[in-house]
């Protein structure tokens, strides 16, 4: 079955139809493709307030209730979510804020009944419940719902004619079950719908689920480029008649011209995960009893069974266990208070070592300098890997926490050359450092500024602010 990694695709097709054909593009009748004329009301509206929606891709269903094995039912929005976002678009503040819900986050049924939060569609039956619970699971007001079918958004990744993207490493994957196959190169290349789907559900790296969501943050800040392309516009027609397919939703005609002028504006996307951490097996202490022969006479003649004696023993053995992703309260609440607060602050102030994750290109780097000013800036360095020379290739400080301010003042703290490095407010990396650093293979002579031998040391930075802030613009 085809998993709902596209889920937000729809959406951002729809905002990005206008965006692609500019203000030109009032509507388009799917039979004819002819410009039509709309209220006035209607077109030239646009958003004022911050509108919260919940993004949800919807896998197939299937039945087996008719033949006694599962056929898969067309055009219906009952199946499993295994993706979820909370997407705010803020006019005010020019930004569009993307949390990342993972798949296997715990929830409580009734508050009792452990359950993972991509079944609850199928179980609530109802997007207006979905909605509800999960804004109470994390204290968010969310205004509308989208759901979106991941079979109709593959039909629509096609008809716009596929999209450019970096796959990071080989991706080698098959499920006769799904009847999905997976085989990229490493690369940059144009990945068709089928294909796009491979790269957006591959989950056999280190990072799972998590490193998954983080494809998925590639393929959004690729996307405005496909839809900005003057090639896309012959295929307006047919993609609005596909989305009709593809999506089903209680945001209105007014609210969808708002958001496509709004995505217009090229606002600044910042794309957060909520925090947390992988379940771990847990273990109890059981009491066994086992039966011990007494030893072979010296003759070498077995014990007889009147020799035998039962001993009992404890013994540590592994519990049930289901992955769960469980929520990190702590940081949860920061960062959803930081993307969908409209003031962008918290309430705490508690001085925090930052938790640095590296990631580099090429062969292993000799890192003891990079490690002794992180740590004079107060951070440490909890996950190094190699990763894929096909990554971008600029030095890269990934805000995973949706907090580009830290990040900026760590780049100031590390005193990097001016227009080496960017500032991403996205995931990369490991999932439990605050900010995750990626090192291209030059970064060395790229990004370090000439020793200065006379000069004091820099003073550490300061205690981690959660204002909301736009990161230092670079080139």
């Amino acid at each position: 079955m085809i998993k709902g990694t596209l889920k937000i695709l729809g959406f951002l097709l729809i905002a990005g139809l206008a965006l692609a054909a500019g203000s030109q593009v009032k509507h388009l009748d799917s039979g004819t493709g002819q410009l039509l004329n709309l209220p006035s009301e209607l077109i030239d509206s646009s958003l004022k307030e911050p509108l919260i929606i919940l993004v949800a891709g919807v896998d197939a269903e299937y039945d087996n209730s008719k033949y006694g094995y599962s056929v898969k039912v067309k055009n219906t929005f009952h199946g499993r979510t295994d993706t979820l976002l909370i997407v705010k678009l803020d006019p005010k503040g020019k930004t569009i804020s993307i949390l990342n819900i993972p798949r296997d986050t715990r929830v409580l049924l009734n508050g009792k009944s452990a359950s993972k939060i991509n079944s609850l569609n199928p179980l609530l039956a109802d997007p207006e419940k979905l909605k509800a619970m999960v804004g109470d699971l994390l204290n968010v007001k969310i205004d509308k719902y989208l759901l979106v079918s991941a079979e109709g958004v593959i039909k629509m990744l096609d008809a716009a004619g596929g999209v450019e993207l970096t796959v990071p490493f080989k991706m080698k994957y098959k499920d006769k079950t799904d009847g999905l196959e997976i085989n990229l190169e490493p690369g940059l290349q144009a990945l068709n719908g089928r294909q796009t789907v491979g790269f957006l559900r591959y989950r056999q790296d280190k990072f799972g689920d998590i490193g998954r969501i983080q494809r998925q943050q590639l393929f959004l800040r690729a996307l405005p480029q496909k839809l900005s392309d003057p090639k896309i516009y012959a295929q307006l027609p047919q993609l609005l008649s596909l989305s009709l397919e593809a999506i089903q939703s209680d945001l209105d005609a007014k609210q969808i011209f708002q958001i496509a002028e709004f995505a217009r504006k090229q606002p600044e996307l910042i794309q957060a995960t909520l925090p947390g951490d992988f379940s771990m097996p847990e273990f109890e202490e059981v009491t066994v009893e086992e039966t011990v022969e007494a030893p072979p006479s010296a003759n070498g003649e077995k014990a007889s069974s009147e020799e035998t004696e039962t001993v009992t023993k404890t013994v540590r053995v592994a519990k049930p266990f289901v992955s769960y992703w469980l929520i990190d309260q702590a940081q949860a609440k920061a960062v959803i208070s930081r993307l969908f607060n409209s003031e962008g602050t918290s309430t705490s102030s508690t001085p925090k070592r930052l938790m640095i994750g590296i990631e580099y290109a090429g062969a292993k780097k000799d890192l003891s300098d990079l490690r002794k000013k992180l740590s004079a800036c107060n951070a440490s360095i909890i996950d190094l890997s190699q990763h894929s020379s096909t990554h971008e290739p600029v030095f890269t400080l990934y805000a995973q926490r949706g907090n580009a301010e830290q990040a900026t003042e760590l780049s100031e703290c590390l005193e990097l050359k001016a227009k080496s490095y960017k500032i991403q407010s996205a995931n990369f990396g490991s999932p439990l450092a605050d900010i995750s650093l990626y090192l291209p293979e030059n970064w060395q002579t790229e990004v370090k500024k000439p020793m200065k031998t006379t000069a004091s040391p820099k003073p550490k930075m300061k205690a981690t602010s959660n204002k909301k802030t736009s990161p230092k613009k670079t080139s």
